[in-house]
């Protein structure tokens, strides 16, 4: 599309990835609270919203931490993948905790 310009699809690029990491964000803490206050889908959708709003810098340092620690695991050769698991695994805990502690 814009190949003959590089710095704008690099701005264009990065600005999509902001917007998606904002999304994601705002209701990723949405399904934990599903379970944890069993709440109707649209009553969990608004807390998770609520609470990410609040405690955006903290949410997104977590959802950085765990984006790099990811993308270096699946780096390694032949357990990159079962590490990665273990990785989705921990990083679920850690936002169920990052939901109770924000109740």
């Amino acid at each position: 599309l814009l190949g003959g310009y590089p710095i704008i699809t690099s701005i264009i690029n990065a600005t999509l990835v902001a917007l998606l990491l904002l999304f994601v964000a705002l209701f990723t803490l949405s399904q934990n609270y599903l379970v944890l206050e069993d709440l109707e889908v649209i009553e969990s959708i608004k807390r998770g919203y609520n609470v990410a709003k609040k405690n955006y810098v903290e949410l997104i340092g977590l959802l950085l931490t765990f984006m790099i620690i990811l993308t270096l695991v699946k780096l390694i050769p032949i357990i990159g993948s079962l590490l990665g698991f273990f990785v989705g695994i921990i990083e679920s805990i850690a936002l169920m905790n990052f939901a109770i502690g924000r109740r």
